[in-house]
């Protein structure tokens, strides 16, 4: 059984959107578990968002997960998406940072 005791809600913007339909973000927490769940909790986008996955990833010498949404066109400019985060080990939450890598 997989013991998870932490999870935080992730407020992801336009500003965290490289372009095109993703909006992409880097959300440090001190692990690189793999086991990690990512659900959209709110989004004021009226159109589908087509899904939401997220993996482990290390920016710098940080570690944590990335978190990506992706919409059915354009991201709108007032998009705001909300995702409730949870990864196995994590240590913390930071605000989540634009991320532009793969």
């Amino acid at each position: 059984m997989v013991n998870f005791t932490t999870a935080t809600v992730v407020q992801l913007t336009k500003h965290h959107s490289p372009g095109g339909d993703v909006i992409r973000a880097f959300v440090e927490t001190g692990s690189d578990n793999a086991v990690i769940l990512a659900q959209l909790a709110e989004s004021n986008v009226s159109g589908p968002i087509r899904n939401v996955f997220c993996g482990p990833r290390t920016h710098g010498e940080n570690q944590g997960v990335l978190v990506t949404v992706r919409f059915e066109g354009e991201v709108p400019a007032n998009a705001y998406v909300s995702v409730v985060l949870i990864q196995v080990g994590a240590l913390r939450y930071q605000e989540p940072i634009r991320y532009d890598g793969d």
